[in-house]
């Protein structure tokens, strides 16, 4: 057994490896796919989610999709690659496409409050009057408003058809039969069309953000000044059969607090009936059918993490997932900590045996991410209780709008792919040791999702602040490496039982229960916490006592609070399993842990996450910034069972020999952390055959490599972006010199074509019509400072439309020269005898179609330098620095710096990275890969050294970032990248460059014999 663990760790299989969002965004191609999936493969991957996104144009669920859809599943078993489905076209789910909200009948609708005194809507449910002070109303009464008051009016009204769902709207996900026609047209379709390869070749479906609350997806409301809530045309009616009382005399109770009266639980049931209609129309209808069909039910819900937001919009996160054979979340943008999605996902998952949990990841990161900002992201995910990556995105094509999906794309698109197994690699060998046996968790939180509901006003604020409550708590928690589990009080009253002296929720089981500050309790709850303690549990208090029995007013959960202890101290001792404490024996917060148990091992895997203090779940530190370094760990094991101590390396797959001490039912050793570094231990039952202990490596002497330049190769041209340019349409004016994507915008507006961006209609879903279009020249200066001594190539979009013209002469014949990144952006042959030094004039003209692509960047490639933006003489050598501010600003490969040394034959030698810039290094011994340094350490060893002269590559892996944008943003790295983001254009004058380049020079260190 540990004999086929080391090797499945050293050389981990496809299932636990990153599974692409393919985002299929353009005119598909069986060869293309095919040729795709087969660089998936190289790349590392385990599959790839099948993903319809912006700018497709072959028709959706059409015979041409499923042709598709059949050559990438007969390609995948080809490459022993794992396809995956996905049930919309874009996101969110439900809609179809517009296939199924063409019926008004599956409509969404949306809840209306509207401050006027007009004429009533005709869905209207009366008008109010109150003094409103901010979300507070005081005199509530049906009727016009009296002096000092303001009247208002609640309606509710079918979703506004928009661009986003192709023409149509969302779907009415409280309604179980526009969910049952969603399946019919999306789920069933698929069975009928592939229904042989379910469960065997196809595992699983993946559903994208469902929802039963509109949020920001570029619908245009009619009503811009009113506050909005979810709806649906029974609501009332299924609403009086719940709860035996009338909705709509209580609805300005949704949106306002009314402190003069006593509290109503109609906003506690609104919300409660949204939950289970949501839970029971969608999660539980889906689930079902995927479990009748032998396929896993995937994806995430929208907004899940904090109480206030998934309320909004989900009503409670954890209710769904026991319906999902394979729960997930998303967790976009490097600055998101969003720890709570984490906890109640593996929570929930442990409770209800779904040992695979997925996370849509990297999302909105842009083009210029780091492995180590990858790594990061995924670790503390994983620590969490993540054990599948679904990368977001990898892109089919990248031409027009597809580019500016929110980059990056893992793929050839990226400059890291050569690289980018190290990363699959070390994530496929957490996964092994992260699906093996099960989590230990003896803690269980109460999740006070309930109490949001009662605070939901309509400017959330209550709501917002009682999320900050609960953060505060779990990250307290945290810090002092006490792990836990949420519990949800649905899943308590259903599945909830005493064992022993034990609660036991699901497969869960729990020696203590903490109630943290809750609004309200469900009465269930109060009964088997006392049934707990009659037993022996330990239950403890943190916070105020709720003032709500299942959301009426009541004095019982008062009474219950007051008999419990308070605090955290009182449940730890029968909970804690893991201590991590620094140097002076103080907890070390910022480390966050896994701990597993299996009849062969306990496996621990601890994460730095990099930050010393509790950081908000939303923050603006980039992952390059969080370089907190941990010089000594002291870690404490509770356990009674003896073994073997070994640490795992994710990096290599190497296995080593570790010291540990045991002493009175604990094994205790020592460690240290890198930035950002993560490790793995395991106590072993038996000794695993190949492990050997950490050979010390004692340094006798270091050199520092510092040449004055370094000799430098690229493995793809320089780059001059062009993006500005004068234009005329048709016999129109002459416009001044402006940004390409705001002369795009400016043609559309002139011609009355919608404007691009990633809310338009599918390609896939435009209505037939003629056509619009005009002329259109674009000019475009180059200056050249130094004529370079090889031809050039133009780099360009839809290059077979264009005619070029050079300095006045036609470029003629216009041969096809290859591709640039993506097989859209062809290159155009530039012969060098046709620039000059000084300002060359290049025209490109072609008639504007309101059915293209639009208009794009340009790009100059070839063997030259940029300074100033003007063509000089190319640089084969470099000092240390920013290699933008070395004739390579837009430069979008990688690049080798090259030196020599020579080596006595004797000792050992590791090279140590100073500060550098770069997605991730790529290190070179006399020609040869010696290894790849994605994050920290930047230290390899260097074997097969020769005696005498040696010669060191250092491949800095670069990013499109600085050729592709955006380059004009107020902030340069913006809370996520998207279409917007590269349009904005907040300073022209200058660009937003991402450096690249060795900062300060590399060492080597020398460990002689005997040293």
């Amino acid at each position: 057994m540990t004999e086929n663990f080391a090797e499945q760790f050293a050389a981990p299989g496809t299932e636990y490896r990153g599974i692409p969002f393919w985002s299929w965004n353009g005119k598909l191609e069986p060869e293309k796919l095919r040729r795709q999936i087969r660089s998936f493969r190289e790349l590392g991957f385990g599959g790839f989610f099948m993903h319809s996104r912006v700018g497709l144009k072959t028709p959706y669920l059409g015979k041409e999709w499923f042709d598709c859809i059949r050559a990438s599943i007969d390609e995948a078993k080809k490459q022993s690659l794992t396809p995956y489905l996905y049930d919309e076209d874009r996101w969110a789910s439900g809609a179809a496409g517009g296939f199924v909200t063409r019926d008004p009948r599956y409509r969404a609708w949306i809840l209306y409050l509207r401050i006027h005194s007009g004429t009533a809507h005709p869905n209207s449910f009366g008008f109010w009057s109150a003094r409103l002070n901010g979300s507070a109303a005081y005199g509530l009464h049906r009727g016009a408003p009296a002096p000092g008051e303001t009247g208002f009016e609640l309606f509710a009204e079918e979703e506004p058809c928009s661009d986003w769902f192709n023409g149509f709207t969302y779907l009415d996900m409280l309604n179980p039969e526009a969910v049952k026609r969603f399946i019919e047209v999306t789920y069933e379709r698929y069975y009928r069309e592939l229904g042989a390869d379910f469960g065997s070749t196809v595992p699983a479906v993946f559903t994208d953000e469902p929802h039963y609350w509109r949020y920001g997806n570029g619908v245009q409301l009619p009503y811009p000044d009113s506050t909005t809530a979810a709806w649906t045309p029974r609501l009332p009616e299924l609403f009086r059969e719940r709860f035996g009382y009338e909705l709509a005399d209580h609805l300005p109770e949704l949106f306002y607090d009314c402190p003069d009266r006593p509290q109503s639980p109609a906003r506690y049931h609104y919300w409660r009936l949204l939950t289970e209609l949501f839970v029971d129309s969608f999660s539980k209808q889906v689930g079902a059918w995927c479990g009748r069909h032998n396929i896993a039910l995937t994806g995430h819900l929208l907004w899940e993490d904090a109480p206030s937001t998934q309320t909004r919009c989900v009503g409670a996160s954890m209710r769904h997932y026991p319906h999902m054979q394979i729960p997930g979340i998303d967790q976009l943008t490097e600055y998101a900590q969003l720890y709570d999605a984490c906890k109640q996902l593996s929570s929930a998952a442990r409770q209800f045996n779904r040992p695979r949990r997925i996370s849509e990841i990297y999302g909105c990161t842009g083009w210029d991410m780091s492995f180590a900002g990858y790594k990061a992201m995924g670790d503390w995910q994983y620590a969490l209780g993540v054990n599948m990556r679904c990368l977001h995105l990898s892109f089919y094509t990248m031409a027009g709008e597809a580019k500016r999906d929110y980059p990056a794309s893992f793929s050839r698109h990226s400059s890291f792919a050569k690289v980018l197994r190290h990363l699959e690699d070390y994530f496929a060998r957490l996964g092994v040791i992260l699906n093996r046996g099960s989590e230990v968790r003896d803690l269980l939180v109460i999740h006070p999702v309930e109490s949001a509901w009662t605070l939901m006003n309509r400017d959330f604020t209550a709501a917002a602040a009682f999320d900050r409550k609960l953060a505060q708590l779990r990250n307290r928690l945290l810090d002092l490496s006490l792990d836990f589990d949420y519990g949800d009080e649905e899943h308590l009253a259903a599945h909830g039982s005493i064992d022993g002296s034990r609660l036991r929720l699901g497969s869960g089981v729990y020696k203590a229960v903490l109630l943290p500050e809750m609004t309200t309790i469900r009465r269930s709850t109060i009964d088997i916490l006392k049934r707990f303690i009659a037993a022996g549990g330990i239950v403890s208090s943190c916070g105020a006592a709720p003032k709500l029995i299942d959301g009426v007013p009541g004095s019982e959960a008062g009474a219950f609070w007051r008999e419990l202890p308070g605090g955290i101290a009182p449940i730890e001792p029968a909970t804690r399993r893991i201590s991590i404490r620094s140097r002076d024996g103080k907890r070390l917060k910022g480390v966050l842990y896994q701990l597993r148990e299996s009849d062969e091992s306990i496996d621990l895997f601890l994460c730095n996450t990099g930050f010393s203090a509790e950081v908000p779940d939303e923050h603006h530190i980039r992952c390059s910034e969080r370089k907190r370094e941990i010089d000594f760990a002291a870690i404490e094991v509770v356990t009674s069972r003896s073994g073997f101590w070994y640490e795992l390396i994710p990096e290599t797959g190497a296995i080593r020999k570790l010291t540990a001490e045991k002493v009175a039912g604990t094994h205790r050793f020592t460690t240290s952390f890198k930035a950002l570094q993560s490790k793995i231990f395991r106590l072993s039952k038996s000794a695993i055959p190949g492990a050997v202990a950490a050979a010390p490596f004692s340094i006798a002497a270091s050199v520092k490599l510092e040449p004055a330049e370094w000799r430098i190769t690229r493995d793809e041209p320089n780059v001059l972006v062009l993006d500005h340019a004068t234009w005329q349409l048709g016999n129109g004016t002459r416009h001044e010199r402006d940004f390409i994507l705001r002369i795009d915008d400016a043609i559309r507006r002139e011609l009355d074509i919608p404007i691009r961006g990633g809310r338009m209609v599918q390609p896939w879903a435009r209505r037939p019509e003629k056509p619009l279009g005009a002329p259109l020249e674009l000019e475009y200066e180059i200056q050249v400072n130094q004529l370079p001594g090889n031809d050039l190539h133009l780099a360009i979009e839809e290059a077979e439309s264009w005619e070029l013209e050079l300095n006045g002469s036609p470029l003629r014949p216009q041969t096809d020269c290859g591709f640039w990144i993506d097989e859209s952006i062809r290159k155009r042959l530039i012969p060098k005898d046709k620039l000059h030094a000084g300002r060359n004039n290049l025209k490109l003209r072609r008639e504007y179609r309101s059915d293209s692509a639009g208009l794009e960047s340009i790009y100059l490639l070839g063997e030259f330098c940029v300074e100033n933006d003007a063509v000089s003489a190319v640089r084969h050598t470099l000092p240390a620095g920013d290699w933008c501010g070395l004739g390579f600003p837009y430069y979008a490969g990688n690049m080798t710096y090259r030196t020599s040394f020579r080596h006595n034959g004797k000792g050992r030698v590791r090279l140590l990275l100073g500060e550098h810039a770069s997605t991730a290094l790529r290190i070179l011994l006399n020609g040869e890969e010696a290894g790849v340094l994605g994050w920290e350490p930047y230290e390899l060893e260097l074997e097969d050294l020769r005696t005498g002269e040696n010669e060191l590559g250092i491949e800095l892996v670069g990013s499109r970032r600085n050729a592709l944008g955006p380059f004009f943003l107020s902030n340069p790295h913006p809370l996520r990248f998207g279409a917007n983001e590269f349009r904005e254009y907040a300073h022209p004058e200058y660009r937003n460059l991402t450096p690249y380049g060795l900062f300060t020079p590399p060492m080597l260190l020398m460990q002689y014999p005997g040293s």
